[in-house]
Order: C-alpha cells, then sequence, then structure tokens
C-alpha cells in the first residue's frame, strides 16, 4: 500500500480514505495512512475523512485520531466532527473526539453547538447531572429542545 497517494494522487487516495471511513472500513483506513495517504487529504467538496468516520465507525475515527487528524477541524458551515456525530446520534463517537479535544461547546457558522443537533441519548450521555450547555442568549440547547417540544432531550440541559 504505500504506492498509494504516489501512484493514484493525493486526491484518489483521500476519496479512499473517506470512502473507507464512512463504510466503517477501519483495516483499509489503517491501511491507506500506513501507505502515505496523508491523514488531512481531503477530496474537493468534502469535509475530511474525520467527518465520515465520526457518523460512521469509532474504530474508523479512532485509526484517524491515533494518525494526527485535527479534532478542532472544521467543514464549511463550521461545523465540528462532534457536530456530525452528535446529529448522526453516534455516542461512541462523539466520546473520542471529546476526548481528543473537540469542544463541546464549539459554535459553527450559524451559532449551532453539538448539543443542538444531538438526540436525546446522546445528550444525556455526554452532560454530567445538571450541566448546562453555557449559552448567553435564548437559543441554547435547553431552549430550542424546550421550543419544539423535545421534553425528554430538554431535561438534562436543564438546571438544578
Amino acid at each position: 500500500m504505500e504506492f498509494v497517494s504516489s501512484q493514484f494522487g493525493t486526491e484518489a487516495a483521500a476519496r479512499a480514505l473517506r470512502l473507507a471511513a464512512l463504510n466503517g472500513h477501519a483495516h483499509a483506513v489503517r491501511a491507506l495512512l500506513e501507505g502515505g495517504t496523508p491523514v488531512a487529504a481531503r477530496v474537493p467538496g468534502y469535509p475530511s475523512a474525520l467527518f465520515a468516520a465520526a457518523i460512521s465507525d469509532p474504530s474508523c475515527l479512532a485509526e484517524l485520531l491515533d494518525a494526527g487528524a485535527d479534532p478542532h477541524e472544521v467543514d464549511a458551515e463550521g461545523q465540528t466532527a462532534l457536530h456530525h456525530a452528535a446529529a448522526a446520534n453516534h455516542l461512541s463517537c462523539a466520546r473520542l473526539l471529546l476526548a481528543a479535544g473537540t469542544d463541546l461547546h464549539a459554535r459553527s457558522h450559524n451559532g449551532l453547538t453539538a448539543l443542538h443537533l444531538a438526540g436525546t441519548d446522546v445528550v444525556r450521555r455526554l452532560l454530567p447531572p445538571h450541566v448546562r450547555s453555557p449559552v448567553d442568549d435564548m437559543a441554547g440547547p435547553f431552549e430550542v429542545a424546550s421550543r419544539f417540544g423535545a421534553a425528554a432531550t430538554a431535561r438534562p440541559l436543564s438546571w438544578p
């Protein structure tokens, strides 16, 4: 696999890495990285493989993070991989990203945090009991969940 990047070019290698991560093929992710595909390689118009792994498979995500993927990377909308994992209700990937240093309260360009996008299960397990997202406006995760009738999601976000 050492010839992957040089033989086929960085864009083709990036496409292979992204598809391997998206489809949960950790062995292929590892082989591509060991073969010289840069962990930050991107397919034009798509976020890096880190984002694909965040909605797919924790073992792929771990391979990418271990290889040096930037847990603070943002996509075109300013969302981190944690935003994507939370929106996909992928708790194990969200935990890996938080352990790697991704900011739980990072805001996208339109002001959303990962907690805005998270399902109830992810919110309950990511936040310690009685911890509220530190948002100083009326568009925090608690307010949004309450406004849209998601009481089960709002409950763990409320003050004690």
